[in-house]
C-alpha cells in the first residue's frame, strides 16, 4: 500500500481488527462466488451451457457499465483533473480496494508505470475451489476496463493469472501518452 492515508488507516486499526476485516471480506467473497456459480449453473441447465453462461456473464458485465459511468464525477463534484485521474491516483485506489481481499505488493512505482505482484486472491481461491475458474475470470477480465474507466489513458497488461493456477497475477498499469485533465 503506497497511499499514505490508506496505509495509516489500515495500520491504525491494529492487527486483530485487520484480521477481522480480512475474514469478513473472505466470507463475503465466498458467498458472492457461491451465488454466482449457482445462478450461472441454473441458467446453464435452463438455456444450455454456452447460452446460460453467456447470459450470466452479460449480466455481470452490465454491473461494470454502471460503475464506469459512476466513475465520472458529477458536475457538482470536484472537476476531473490530471491529478485526481492520474496513474498514481488509480494505484492508490487499487491499494485500497485490494487490501482486504488480496496479498500483493508493488514491484514498480513510477509516474508512468505501476506494477503489482498479487500472490493471493480470494476470488481465485473460491472460484477455483468451486471448480468454476471460468466464472471467476469475469473479475479478472474487468481489470483493464476498470483502469480505462478511471482514465482512458491508463493501459493494462498481465501475463500471469492466479485464476489459471499461475503463482501470481502480474498486473502492470501504465500511461499511454500524456495524461490530460479530461481523461
Amino acid at each position: 500500500m503506497h497511499d499514505p492515508l490508506v496505509k495509516r488507516t489500515w495500520e491504525s486499526i491494529g492487527e486483530p481488527a485487520r484480521r477481522l476485516v480480512v475474514e469478513r471480506a473472505d466470507i463475503v467473497a465466498e458467498l458472492c462466488a457461491r451465488t454466482m456459480v449457482a445462478l450461472t449453473e441454473a441458467l446453464e441447465r435452463e438455456l444450455g451451457k454456452e447460452k446460460g453462461c453467456a447470459v450470466a456473464r452479460e449480466a455481470f458485465e452490465r454491473r461494470f457499465e454502471r460503475r464506469e459511468t459512476e466513475a465520472t464525477p458529477a458536475p457538482e463534484q470536484a472537476p476531473v483533473t490530471a491529478e485526481n485521474r492520474s496513474l498514481q491516483a488509480f494505484a492508490a485506489l487499487v491499494d485500497e480496494v485490494c487490501q482486504a481481499t488480496q496479498d500483493f505488493c508493488r514491484v514498480e512505482d513510477r509516474p508512468d508505470r505501476v506494477a503489482y505482484r498479487f500472490t493471493r486472491c480470494v476470488w481465485a481461491d473460491h472460484f477455483r475451489r468451486l471448480g468454476r475458474p471460468d466464472i471467476g475470470h469475469w473479475f479478472c477480465d474487468g481489470d483493464d476496463r476498470w483502469a480505462r474507466s478511471f482514465n482512458p489513458q491508463i493501459g493494462f497488461q498481465r501475463t500471469q493469472v492466479l485464476m489459471d493456477g499461475d503463482e501470481c497475477c502480474d498486473h502492470v498499469f501504465y500511461v499511454e501518452g500524456p495524461l490530460t485533465g479530461n481523461g
